[in-house]
Formats: C-alpha cells, structure tokens, sequence
C-alpha cells in the first residue's frame, strides 16, 4: 500500500509505540539502546532489543537471530537503509511488511481482517490496537485470550500518543472511551497466501467481488513441484525458492509461489518473487539487446581478456565464471555462454548510460536516484538488485516481440503497452537463448538446460552463490524460478544450472508436456546468411568452420575473413591479448593467433633488436631511461603510496608517511599487467618482455612510468611501455602529471 494511502494517525501510533525518535535518528536510536542494554544485563539475557524501524524493516527483510553479532550486522545495515530511502519511504515498507499476528502481514490486511474497514477508516482507538501487535504479534491475539492484555497495550499506546503530542487530552479521552469491537475470525483458504498479501498491499480487490488470474490446479501443482527440491536445496544450504508463470499473450499470472511454504516459523511469510536480489547475469540479455539496436551484431566480435578497471571504489578486475578466457568470441557465444569479461567489454563499447536508462524504462532499477555511475560496469553481472517478478515481465517481453507490458494479477488490469525493441532484435536475443550449442563452452551438456523442444532461457548467480536464477520463456509463456535464503546467506556452490534449473524443469514439462511450444515467426526484416564461426566475417576460401547466422537486413558482414588467409590460419590480434595468447599457446600447440607486429612464435615475441622499432612506431615520444639513473623528484613523489590495499593512489610527499591520500577525481588506472600477476621466465630465451598499459579516463600530455621506485619511461598516448622481465617482486607506478596514479605490484619467477 502506497504511504500516502495510509492515514497519519496510523503512522503516529506507530511511531509512538514503536520508534518515538524515527524522524530524528539516522537508523539507530543511542538513548534507547542503551536503556536496552541496561535491561538486558539486569536480566543475563535479551530482553529488548531497541529496535527502530529501520532497523525492523531490515530484519524482515534479513530475518537473523537475536544475537549481539546479528545486531551490529542489523544496524549497520539499518544506516545503509537511511542514506538510500526518505524516512517516509522506511515507513511505508515497515508498514506494509510489519507481521500483525494470525499470519497477517501488513496494516491494511490487518485492518480489513480485524475490523472489517480499509486502514483510511480506522478509527484512532483501532490504529492505537494495530501500534500494538507488532510488539508481540502471537501473544496478543485478538481471538485468544490474550486479548484483554491487547486492549490493555492499546492504552499504553494511546497514552504515548498523547505524550508525543499526536492527540490532544480531548482526542485521548474520547479514544479511551471508545468501544473497540473485532470482526469474526475469518477462516481463509491458504491458496496462494503471497499473491493474495501482495493484491491487499498494491490496495487492489479492497472492495467488491474481484477474480485473480491465477489458476489453482497449476498454482497446486507447481507447489508440488517446488517442495519436491526442498530436500535437496537444503542439502546444499539454500532454505528457500519462489516461482512465478506468467501467460505471454495475455501478460496474466497463472502461478506465484513466494516461498516453500507460508510459515513465520522459516520466515516463509516473505515473498520470494517480491524480494530484491542482486540480478546475477539475468541482466545481460537486455544489454545484447541494446547492442543489436544500436547497430552491432550477433557475429561481432568481443575482447573477452581480463583487464582491469577504475572505479571510485578501488580497482575491478571482472572475471568469468570458470576463471578462464576465451579470446574473441561473437556476441552469441558471450551471452550464450554468460561470459562477465565479454559483457563488460560490451558495456564499454555502446557506454553504461544507454544500458541503464533502459533497464530504467522497464523498470529493473529500485533506487532511481541512483545513477549510472552508482551501479558502474559491473551494472549487467550483478550490480542491480531486482525481484523475480521484475525479471519475468522483462523476459515477456522478448517473447511478445520487444514490447513490454506489466504483469495483470487481476482479470479488470488494464496494461498499457510500450514497444522497447524491435520485433527483429527479440527474435535474435530469443533464438540465442534457445540455442544449446552457444552455451557449450561454460554449461557443456547440462541435462537440465537442454530440453525437446525450444526454450529461450538464462541463469544467474550472484556473488558468493546467495541467489540461484533461471528465466526462460516458450511463445505461450514465461517462467522463472529463484532459489536461495531470505537473510542473505550464501549456499554451498549452488548456481542457477544447479540449483533453479531443475525446478525450472519441471515447470515447463507442466506445461507443455502433452503438447510442445509453437515456434516463433521470422521476421520479414531478419535474415539468415553464412559467416565464419571463428572471426563472423563473410566466409573466405580458407574458412574450414561456417556456420548460419541471424542479421537485420542491412546488417550482414560485407568483409571477407581477414583471419584465414590461407591454409596455415593464424591471426593477428592487438597486443592486449598478449596473456591470453600465451596461455592459450602453452596448453594447446595452437599457432592460430599472434599479437599485431610480431613473429608468429610468442616466444620469440620480444627480441631486443625488435623492442625499438616497436617502441618508436607504436608509442610515439616514449623516452626509456637508464635503471641507473639517478631518482628524480617525480620517483620521489612516486613513492608516497597512500592507499595500502591493492590499488594505490600517488601524491606528493609530505611530513607524515602514512597520511592517507584519497583523490577521488583519479581515472588513470594500470590495466595490463594486473595485481599479483606472475610471470614465468624461460632460461633458455635471451628476452622476455611485457607491454605496460593504461588507461586513462581524462586526458593527459603525458605520464611517467615508475619501476620498483626509480622512473623508468615517459609516454605520451596511448601511455604503453615495454619492460623487460627481471625475477623477483616488482612495483610498477603510473603517474600522471598531477602526481595522481596508480601501483600495482608483480611477481617474476
């Protein structure tokens, strides 16, 4: 229920029972914490908590035991809470979250429950009698006997109402006075309890005779299915899962299962297709999808090689999910396959703002005064925090051909329409989702991705494995599954292959296990013509592996294979592949690549007869200095390191050594080798040499090289070097005239 639906002299009970200083506190109330620690020591147990409400808005989305470790975590969390949400905002989710006994959650559902009225027509005496039951929701029944200590809770309320100033002494005597009469206990079916929490809270069905979309025989059965995984997701740490089945024609909500089961015991009285959760990979879809509109296709190719990048936060380095790089790779292979290097690298080519002014527009970002510099690259591998439900519409909405509608709930939903993509770039994004073979390199064979018929489909993990994703989609309907813990805590290594994808499984065999999807209508502006599978140019003479693709018309690849130009194929590729190569080159006696300048043997790369010619035709301006010489003052002040961790800031010296340095407007990052890289020399080669580089996000006339402390190199852009490996650990500094940079350190054995 919207805040500003709910009356002040609700808020003000609340309040007044519950957090007297929530408007003047920052999360956590210091006075009252410690009265409660008083008590709790008089005691030899907890006895009060001192809870506010944000601190109790945390713990019902982050239930924890009441332990002194679980209350910091809670009141940390509890002042993050305070910097991104009003105080308004706090209370209308405590409001709407806060348990009111009887397995009732929320005011509104309580209201209509105990009283018979929406919660705008409660009366002061009756909002006075709602303050009270958060405190102790399954002691103070209003059908048990406990009812009279109730009543009795209700005029302590009341009391300090008046005492805060919400009543004046007319208002109190005339609620102390007033007869507070119950509605009969109402018995209710437990179908679907969430959707029904969820329908009350959005203020819809308050009055009259409404119909849900719901189907309570697949409602039944997909429950079924759900608890028949419980064992085994516990098994592997993960005490819940939630899944919802939306009928695309229609965008109506056949099934919502928020949870094993409805129970405050296991905290299942939270909804699992309401929570948010960090988005895993289930983002990456919507950001190949952009690419496609913006002129990129699905054979493009991508830089998927570890680098590094600056962020205000430190240095961020993404990986992929088996450690491991793959080179250049065409778009379908990096969404198929999920790779984080390659998508970040695709975020990098078309720019974060477009991708989150997008995932705006269907409603993916929960906090929209943050920005895209909030959420940075790391935005489409798990950055955002989204619900199940968010992501089952956006996934609808590939399969209703890029255009994007709200989910209905009720048969009288009446949802607008707004076409986000092309009919053109659904259906490519569908067909890679749908296609096995894109996703062999990272998911190989896995049983429970692979299915008879087509399903367009995507996992998603989040860090540390606390939430397992997979959403998937036929041309009748949409399915998706989450898995993890309400509180957060990570579970032992289950994925979404793993974890949800065997649930997702079953679902889609619910429903189209007597009779197999129809298929998808090609576009009349999409075509189908043949490119090399390695480079996705036009196929050349020498092409030994061609393979069918999808293009917009007009879009298709007009040049022909620069990678097979003749029967030995191998290709050169831009310096920053460099460690990839030479992996690549140790494990398999491929030949296939080479870095742009050099000898086709990486061995003999770095031959010092070459390093000049190099240096003077790639990096115009670039001066190396002897390693003898003597230090400067830009070595001296290269060596003022002044953050201790992995990524370092430079600034002039000054009397205090260990003063920190923190220069927030610094974009000069090291982004190739990477911290703790090591590097393995061959005794039997005569020189083995590394390319240093860097980016730099401002422009600069120059920086300044610094190796183990003495200056080694001035380049002008793009700023690279070349060193020589020695053995041992080294420092290597980059420095920009302001004397801001950054360090990392290195290992050669």
């Amino acid at each position: 229920m919207a805040g500003k639906d709910i009356p002040d002299i609700v808020k003000n009970a609340f309040i007044a029972a519950e957090d007297e200083r929530f408007y003047s506190h920052n999360g956590f109330d210091f006075k009252a914490a410690m009265r409660a620690l008083r008590d709790n020591l008089r005691e030899g147990r907890i006895v009060s908590g001192a809870s506010t409400i944000s601190q109790q808005v945390v713990r019902l989305i982050y239930p924890h035991e009441r332990t002194y470790k679980d209350k910091i975590i809670e009141i940390f969390r509890s002042g993050r809470l305070e910097e991104n949400f009003s105080k308004e905002e706090i209370l209308e989710q405590y409001l709407n979250r806060v348990p009111m006994g009887n397995n009732i959650v929320g005011v509104e559902l309580a209201s209509i429950i105990y009283f018979n009225k929406s919660v705008a027509d409660l009366s002061v005496a009756e909002a006075a009698v709602l303050a009270s039951l958060p405190k102790a929701p399954g002691q103070l029944n209003p059908y048990g006997k406990s009812r009279v200590k109730l009543l009795k809770r209700k005029n302590w309320a009341l009391s300090r109402m008046l005492e805060q100033g919400f009543l004046t002494e007319e208002e109190f005597k005339k609620a102390m006075d007033c007869e507070i009469v119950f509605n009969e206990k109402m018995s209710f079916p437990n179908k679907a309890q969430h959707l029904v929490d969820l329908l009350i809270a959005r203020g819809t069905g308050l009055s009259g005779k409404h119909y849900t979309t719901l189907d309570s025989n697949l409602q039944k059965e997909v429950e079924k299915a759900l608890n028949s995984h419980r064992a085994r997701l516990a098994s592997r740490g993960a005490s819940q899962a939630a899944a919802i089945i939306v009928h695309n024609p229609t965008m109506e909500v056949l099934v919502s299962v928020g949870s094993f089961s409805y129970s405050e015991k296991d905290g299942g009285y939270n909804n699992g297709t309401l929570a948010f959760r960090s988005a895993g990979s289930t983002i990456k879809p919507l950001l190949y999808a952009q690419a496609l509109e913006q002129g990129y296709t699905v054979s493009s190719l991508l830089e998927d090689v570890l680098r590094r990048y600056w962020t205000p936060f430190g240095s961020y380095s993404p990986d992929n999910f088996d450690r491991k790089e793959y080179g250049p790779v065409t778009m379908r292979v990096a969404l198929g396959n999920s790779l984080n290097i390659s998508a970040i690298r695709m975020v990098e080519a078309i720019e974060i703002e477009p991708v989150y002014q997008l995932l705006r527009r269907v409603n993916l970002i929960n906090n929209q005064r943050n920005g895209a510099g909030h959420y940075g690259l790391g935005l489409v591998i798990g950055n955002a925090e989204v619900s199940l439900e968010q992501l089952v519409t956006v996934y609808a909405m590939f399969a209703n051909g890029g255009v994007y509608r709200p989910l209905r709930y009720v048969k009288e939903d009446d949802t607008a329409a707004d076409n986000v993509f092309s009919g053109e770039t659904a259906y490519i994004i569908s067909d890679i989702l749908s296609d096995p073979s894109a996703r062999m390199l990272i998911f190989g064979g896995v049983h429970d991705l692979n299915f008879p018929f087509r399903v367009s489909l995507k996992t998603g993990t989040s860090t540390k494995y606390r939430d397992g994703w997979i959403i998937g989609y036929t041309p009748e309907y949409t399915v998706g599954v989450w898995i993890g813990n309400f509180d957060g805590a990570p579970t032992a290594k289950l994925s979404g292959s793993t974890g949800a994808a065997p649930i997702f499984k079953d679902i889609m065999y619910l429903l189209h296990g007597n009779a197999y999807p129809s298929s998808y209508a090609q576009p009349e502006n999409v075509t189908v013509t043949g490119v090399c599978g390695i480079s996705g140019m036009k196929p050349g003479p020498y092409c030994n592996y061609v393979t069918r693709e999808f293009f917009i018309k007009g879009t298709e690849p007009v040049e022909t294979c620069t990678f097979h130009k003749n029967e030995k194929y191998f290709h050169e590729l831009p310096t920053t592949y460099a460690g990839w190569i030479y992996e690549k080159n140790k494990q398999v006696s491929a030949g296939s690549y080479r870095l742009k300048g050099f000898s086709r043997n990486l061995d003999n790369v770095f031959q010092e007869e070459q390093i000049n010619d190099l240096i003077s035709d790639e990096l115009p301006g670039i001066r190396i200095k002897n390693r003898g010489q003597k230090e400067n003052q830009a070595s001296k002040a290269a060596k003022v390191i002044v953050n201790k961790k992995d990524h370092y800031s430079v600034g002039a010296e000054t009397e205090n050594r260990d003063e920190t340095y923190i220069y927030p407007d610094n974009r000069l990052s090291i982004t190739y080798p990477l911290p703790h890289d090591r590097f393995i020399i061959d005794k039997n080669k005569t020189a083995q040499i590394i390319r240093l580089e860097t980016s730099s996000y401002r422009p600069i006339k120059y920086m300044d090289w610094f190796i183990d402390g003495r200056h080694y190199a001035r380049t002008g852009p793009p700023y690279h070097t070349y060193w020589k490996l020695e053995k041992g650990k080294h420092s290597i500094m980059a420095v920009a005239p302001d004397r801001k940079g950054d360090s990392i350190e290195v290992t050669v054995e």
